[in-house]
């Protein structure tokens, strides 16, 4: 969300990454907004006008990615049903197969290069044969922080930007995302 402190009624050029709660304004996951603001001093801003919002989305996410591979992972990853990844409901929840379990969850902040995930749902099958590739995949998946697209891959990152989980396009997701 970018901001412009404007007490006057000139519009500055200069735009301001912004993070905090601002009174009339209500952030949607994956959008960038562009907002006149009264500022109030300390923190505090109230809405005047949102003068812009557009999807941060690319279109490219609009589809299953599948896991390729867990960076400095020992074990293999099935072949049969490996671990997938989809983006739904305007890029605001996910849902996915972690090599043992189907799982949904919300997605609490998506920006061009932020993501970062909240809790998430599983069904409780026994897996006895995959070698805690769920595990170590759900203990990834809940410390992503940032991402990148890189030559059809999808590169999710730790907080100190350590590529944790790297996957391929899947078929395109042509089921219903609202």
């Amino acid at each position: 969300m970018y901001y412009s402190n404007a007490d006057s009624e000139k519009l500055s050029s200069q735009w301001k990454l912004h993070c905090k709660n601002i009174d009339g304004f209500e952030h949607k996951v994956g959008i960038q907004s562009k907002l006149l603001v009264k500022d109030f001093g300390n923190s505090l801003y109230r809405v005047k006008s949102v003068l812009e919002e557009k999807s941060v989305m690319d279109p490219k996410f609009d589809m299953d990615w599948v896991l390729e591979s867990i960076p400095d992972f020992s074990k293999e990853l099935s072949t049969s049903r490996p671990p997938t990844l989809v983006f739904k409901e305007n890029f605001s929840n996910v849902t996915g197969f972690d090599g043992c379990n189907n799982f949904h969850g919300g997605i609490l902040e998506f920006t061009e290069d932020r993501l970062v995930f909240g809790d998430f749902l599983r069904t409780k099958m026994a897996c006895l044969q995959n070698q805690n590739i769920d595990n170590e995949y759900n203990w990834r998946l809940s410390n992503t922080y940032s991402y990148h697209v890189e030559k059809g891959h999808l590169i999710l990152k730790d907080n100190q930007g350590r590529s944790i989980l790297k996957f391929k396009k899947g078929e395109p997701d042509l089921r219903d995302r609202n």
